[in-house]
């Protein structure tokens, strides 16, 4: 299982053996599906592979690919106490390349993650501000 029932909240996994495997979150609440993406970021990046493991099976993939992102994907699903979830990642933003030079989601691959009402940041906080550089993780190899 991802906790430990003596430890409310398990340490960070440094990076080596994180991979949740091929089981979604969906069977988890949002405070255990929390934890689990913490235990992911290796960094302040995430891996694609952990990220599509994540999604429950046959979840549809909702990404509408524009001009200024053609490659991405997203999903949305409920996990256990009813909370949504969403997951999603995509290509460089050629917008905020042009508007925020510094920013992450116009220089690479980022993926966003929401439990609930709030989103994780590179540093492993979360936060209702969607707005920050910080909510768009980097993608590991991307």
């Amino acid at each position: 299982m991802f906790l430990k029932k003596s430890h409310p909240r398990p340490e960070k996994a440094s990076g080596a053996g994180t991979e949740i495997g091929k089981h979604s979150v969906e069977t988890l609440n949002r405070d255990q599906t929390r934890i689990v993406v913490e235990n992911l970021l290796d960094n302040g990046e995430l891996s694609l592979k952990d990220l599509q493991n994540m999604i429950p099976e046959g979840t549809p993939n909702t990404f509408n690919p524009t001009t200024r992102i053609p490659e991405g994907a997203k999903y949305e699903f409920i996990l256990s106490d009813g909370q949504k979830a969403t997951v999603r990642w995509h290509g460089p933003d050629s917008d905020a390349a042009i508007k925020y030079p510094n920013s992450v989601s116009g220089s690479k691959w980022t993926a966003q993650v929401k439990i609930g009402n709030k989103q994780i940041k590179v540093d492993g906080t979360w936060t209702k501000n969607q707005g920050l550089n910080e909510v768009h993780v980097p993608i590991k190899g991307k």
